[in-house]
């Protein structure tokens, strides 16, 4: 199992969720790699602990990119029926 769940409503409130989300895509800014990468310095920077340093941030960039590649490079997936479930291994 990926998720545990608190509560038992939550894989219902997970995929109203999802379904109000999906068609808004992702945030236009986030489609740079400078902008996620602001966004988790600004978040991060009061958290001692998890504020992450220039050189963080630099690996976390070139993370991203490298991601970006690969996932440019793949098929989309198929989406499973509705109903469908899939299970863990």
């Amino acid at each position: 199992m990926l998720v545990a769940w608190r509560e038992p409503e939550g894989p219902a409130r997970f995929a109203m969720l999802l379904a109000r989300m999906r068609p808004h895509g992702v945030p236009d800014d986030l489609r740079e790699i400078s902008s996620i990468t602001y966004r988790l310095q600004r978040m991060l920077s009061n958290r001692p602990l998890l504020a992450p340093n220039d050189a963080d941030l630099r690996a976390i960039a070139t993370a991203l990119a490298a991601h970006r590649r690969v996932s440019k490079s793949r098929p989309k997936p198929c989406s499973a029926p509705s109903g469908l479930r899939f299970r863990g291994r």
